[in-house]
C-alpha cells in the first residue's frame, strides 16, 4: 500500500511539473509573437512620420492622402502622434521580450494614440484600425489571464525571470508533501536558543513543510540604490533560485541568481536581453551555497536539515549543513520571546575586490510576521563585512517579505 501511495505521489509530481513546463513553454511563444507584431506594427507607424513630415512616401501612402497636409504644421503635429504611436509599440515590444508586466499599459496607450493618428490617414485607416483593435483585445486577454493564473497555487507560475531554469525551480518546488507535523518534542534535544525560536515560529501540529515560496520587494544597491520585486524558491536542504527584475536608469535588469543540483549560477540581463552579469564555477557554487543556509529563517519547518549546536552566548545557536561536499554554517542569534533577529555565516565570497576566501555576512531582521501561521521575518536587510566595522559599507540589500507559501 505505501509502495502505491509513493508511485501515486510521484506521478502527480511528474504531472505537475509537466503541466508547469508546458504553460511555461506556451507563455514563451506567445510572448516571442506579441513582441514581434507588437515591434512590427510600432515600425509601420514610421511610414506615417515620414508622410506627415514630408521625408517621404513610404508604401501606398500619398502625400495627397494626409489630412492636414503633409509639411503643414498641422501635418507637422499629427506626425508626432505617429512617431509617439510607434514609441510605445516598440517600448511595449521590448516589455514583453523581457517578461515585464508593464507591456500591458504600455500597449494598450500605444493603441490608443494610434486610433487618431490613423485617422488622420484615410488609405490605412482600415487596416491600421483593426491592428490597434487586435492590440487591445490581447491586452485586455493578457490581462485577464494574468489575473486568472495568479490565483494557482505559485508551484504552477515559474516566474519569466527563471524561465531558462525552469526544471531547478520545479525541482524545489514540487517536492512531497511532508508527512510529519511540528511538536515541542521533537526539539527537545535541541540547544535552548533553537528551542525558543522554533517553539515561537511553529505552532503546534504544523506540517513540517521543506519548501517555501516567498514574494518579497525592496531595494538593492547596484552602484545606487534600486528597487526590485522578486519571487524565490527555497529548500534548506536542496537549493534555492531568486528571480528578480530590478531598475536600473528607468530600465529592468531581470535575472536569477540560484544553487542546485550543488552548483551556483548568477544570470542577469538589461531588457531581458543584453548581458549584465553571468557567473558560474567553483567561486559562485561555494558562495551560493553559504547564502542558501541562511535561507532557513525564511523557511523554519525545515530546520531537520541541519545539526544544530549552541552558539558563542546563551542567544545563538549554529545550523551546520554539508552542501557540495563542504559543511556550510550560519549562526543566528534569537531574541528573548524566540523571535531571530540576526543571521551570520562566513561566506565564501569577494567583497569589494578581496581574493576569494571566506568573509563575513549577514542579516538582521527587523520585523516578523505570521504566514499561515508561521512566524517569518517580513523586514531583513543585509550584506558583506556584517557585524564589524565595514557593516555599512558592505549593506546592499533591504528586502519587504509580502507572501510566503510554504509546502
Amino acid at each position: 500500500m505505501s509502495a502505491a501511495l509513493a508511485v501515486t505521489a510521484g506521478d502527480r509530481i511528474d504531472a505537475t511539473r509537466h503541466s508547469a513546463r508546458r504553460r511555461a513553454e506556451v507563455a514563451r511563444a506567445a510572448a516571442l509573437a506579441g513582441a514581434f507584431a507588437l515591434a512590427g506594427h510600432g515600425l509601420i507607424h514610421l511610414m506615417g512620420v515620414a508622410l506627415f513630415w514630408r521625408l517621404g512616401q513610404a508604401g501606398e501612402l500619398r502625400y495627397a492622402d494626409a489630412l492636414p497636409a503633409a509639411g503643414s504644421p498641422g501635418g507637422i503635429a499629427v506626425g508626432g502622434l505617429w512617431l509617439l504611436a510607434a514609441t510605445l509599440f516598440l517600448a511595449a515590444a521590448v516589455l514583453l521580450l523581457g517578461h515585464s508586466a508593464r507591456w500591458l499599459p504600455v500597449a494598450a496607450a500605444a493603441a490608443v494614440v494610434s486610433v487618431p493618428a490613423v485617422l488622420s490617414m484615410a488609405a490605412a485607416a482600415g487596416a491600421g484600425l483593426v491592428a490597434d483593435a487586435a492590440v487591445l483585445v490581447a491586452v485586455i486577454l493578457a490581462w485577464w489571464f494574468r489575473r486568472a493564473d495568479s490565483t494557482r497555487a505559485p508551484v504552477s507560475r515559474v516566474p519569466g525571470e527563471a524561465w531558462r531554469i525552469r526544471q531547478a525551480w520545479l525541482d524545489l518546488a514540487v517536492r512531497p508533501a511532508p508527512s510529519d507535523v511540528f511538536a515541542a518534542e521533537l526539539v527537545a534535544e535541541l540547544p535552548e536558543p533553537a528551542q525558543r525560536w522554533l517553539i515561537h515560529a511553529i505552532p503546534a501540529g504544523t506540517p513540517l513543510w521543506r519548501t517555501a515560496d516567498v514574494t518579497m520587494s525592496g531595494e538593492i544597491k547596484l552602484g545606487a540604490w534600486r528597487r526590485f520585486s522578486a519571487r524565490q524558491i527555497v529548500a534548506p536542504d536542496a537549493g534555492y533560485v531568486w528571480a528578480a527584475t530590478a531598475w536600473v536608469a528607468g530600465l529592468p535588469v531581470r535575472g536569477f541568481d540560484r544553487f542546485s543540483s550543488g552548483t551556483g549560477e548568477m544570470r542577469w540581463r538589461m531588457l531581458g536581453l543584453f548581458p549584465v552579469v553571468t557567473a558560474r564555477g567553483p567561486d559562485v557554487s561555494r558562495s551560493a551555497a553559504g547564502r542558501l543556509v541562511s535561507e532557513i529563517v525564511i523557511s523554519p519547518t525545515a530546520f531537520r536539515a541541519a545539526t544544530w549546536t549552541s552558539g558563542r552566548t546563551k542567544d545563538h545557536v549554529v545550523g551546520t549543513w554539508l552542501l557540495g561536499g563542504e559543511q556550510e554554517s550560519v549562526e543566528l542569534e534569537i531574541g528573548e520571546s524566540g523571535q531571530v533577529t540576526s543571521a551570520l555565516i562566513s561566506r565564501w565570497g569577494n567583497p569589494d575586490g578581496q581574493p576569494f576566501g571566506r568573509y563575513p555576512f549577514g542579516c538582521t531582521v527587523h520585523s516578523e510576521r505570521d504566514f499561515h501561521g508561521v512566524r517569518i521575518p517580513a523586514t531583513i536587510s543585509a550584506g558583506w563585512w556584517w557585524g564589524t566595522d565595514r557593516q555599512a559599507q558592505g549593506e546592499f540589500f533591504h528586502a519587504r517579505i509580502t507572501a510566503v507559501v510554504l509546502r
